[in-house]
Order: structure tokens, then C-alpha cells, then sequence
């Protein structure tokens, strides 16, 4: 009799065990189906406020319409381009507070996908030594996840430019080099890079350890930006990095 009772409890454990595992998958499943609709839905409002060629190499008439933009969001502080890519989002910024956006949609909802954020620490308007830009490697590829697409020679070759448009100033950005780096190594030591020594460090660092690199020269005097995500094609805790050289736009 008690090994009735036994296997009864067991069986009851279980199917609460299963019962709360469906409940959590179907939330989570529930949440991203929102996610999604909110993000498509924010991507269209977005599309009436931004008009860009789609060969931008060719035709450099754009359109970027920060007023509209900020209607959606005031913390929007620019927009970024990877041509031939699926990266073409508003760049938002919270100062002090860069993962403020990592699960935040640009409404300021909660989002698993989060947003395209520039680190709290920087500059927003691009003058500072080196910048961080973060967002996250979907697996679809919306956010930074065309970023991984870089570990691929042939890919990283045809793509050389990035374009950052901001209310002040436009930005056309050299692809100069592809790094895979752990969280806290040589590629993010040096965040603010204030003086020409730590410069001269990180740039023998990024050039030693760079998958990837063009014959571009960057110099001390240079401002620098990295596309931050997170490396999702090995077991260990990396982030993928795509540096660039800023130049102004004319």
C-alpha cells in the first residue's frame, strides 16, 4: 500500500513538474510572439522617419528625421547603417546607465531583444577616442546579429563602410578590423582611451589580436568605434567586435 502511495506521489510530482515547465515555455513563447510585434511595429514607425538608399555607396541622398524619431524615443541619439546587412537601427543612449537598453525595446518596454545602445560612459556625439555600440546576436539576425556573419573572410571583404547619421553630423565609418575577445580582455581595458599611450596599447592589441584586419592606418589622433555582441558559435563567454575608424561624412 505505501508503494502505491508512493509511485502516486511520484506521479503527481511529475506531472507538476511538466505542468510548470509548459506553463513557463508557453509564457516565455507567449513573450518573444509579443516582442516580435512590439519590435515590428516600432521598426515601422521608425521607416516613416528614415529614408536611405539602398545603394547609399552610389547615392548619398538620406534622410534622417531625429525630430519624429525622438517622438518615439528622446533618448535616440543617432542611427546606424551596415550596408548589405540586416543593421539599419536608431542608436539609443542613457547616460551612466549603459545596460539600461539591454532589454528594452526603443519604447521602453521590456524586450528580449533589447536595442541598439551606445555605452553610458561615451560621448554621444562620436568624439571620444573609442566608443562602444552594443546589441544583441539574434539568431534571426535583426540587432547586431549580421556582426558574426564578419567571422566569414569572403564576407568581411566585401563590407568595408559603416554609416552613423546623428543630429549634428553625419559619420562614414572604415571597417578596420574583426576581433572575437572574452569579456574584460585587451579589447575592452581600455574603454575611454584618454591619453595617447593607452592609445598606442590598444591599437598594438587590436592589431595582434584581430581575426581579421585591413591596410588602414589609424593613428593616436584617430576616434575609433566597436560593434559589441555577444559570440554565440563556441561554448565560451565572448563578444564578437567589428572596429571602426570615424570620418565625417561630407
Amino acid at each position: 500500500m505505501k508503494k502505491r502511495n508512493w509511485k502516486s506521489i511520484l506521479r503527481k510530482i511529475l506531472v507538476l513538474i511538466c505542468l510548470v515547465v509548459f506553463v513557463y515555455s508557453a509564457t516565455q513563447l507567449g513573450i518573444s510572439f509579443w516582442a516580435d510585434h512590439q519590435q515590428q511595429q516600432i521598426k515601422e514607425d521608425v521607416a516613416i522617419s528614415v529614408q536611405i538608399p539602398e545603394k547609399i555607396e552610389e547615392n548619398k541622398e538620406f534622410k534622417v528625421n531625429f525630430d519624429k524619431l525622438r517622438e518615439i524615443n528622446p533618448d535616440i541619439v543617432g542611427y546606424i547603417l551596415v550596408p548589405n546587412t540586416n543593421i539599419s537601427y536608431p542608436i539609443v543612449y542613457k547616460k551612466n546607465n549603459t545596460n539600461y537598453y539591454l532589454r528594452r525595446d526603443l519604447k521602453g518596454n521590456y524586450s528580449p531583444p533589447g536595442s541598439i545602445f551606445l555605452d553610458g560612459d561615451a560621448n554621444p556625439n562620436f568624439t571620444d577616442r573609442h566608443t562602444f555600440i552594443y546589441g544583441h546576436d539574434m539568431r534571426n539576425r535583426t540587432m547586431f546579429g549580421d556582426i558574426k556573419e564578419f567571422l566569414s573572410k569572403e564576407f568581411f571583404d566585401k563590407r568595408d563602410t559603416v554609416y552613423i547619421f546623428t543630429p549634428e553630423k553625419n559619420y562614414q565609418l572604415d571597417i578596420i578590423a574583426f576581433e572575437t575577445s572574452k569579456v574584460g580582455g585587451q579589447a575592452y581595458e581600455t574603454v575611454g582611451l584618454d591619453t595617447d599611450a593607452e592609445m598606442a596599447v590598444w591599437l598594438a592589441n587590436m592589431k595582434k589580436n584581430a581575426k581579421y584586419i585591413r591596410d588602414i592606418e589609424v593613428t593616436k589622433s584617430d576616434s575609433i568605434v566597436s560593434l559589441s555582441t555577444c559570440g554565440y558559435y563556441d561554448a565560451e563567454n565572448t563578444r564578437d567586435l567589428l572596429h571602426l575608424r570615424v570620418r565625417e561624412l561630407k
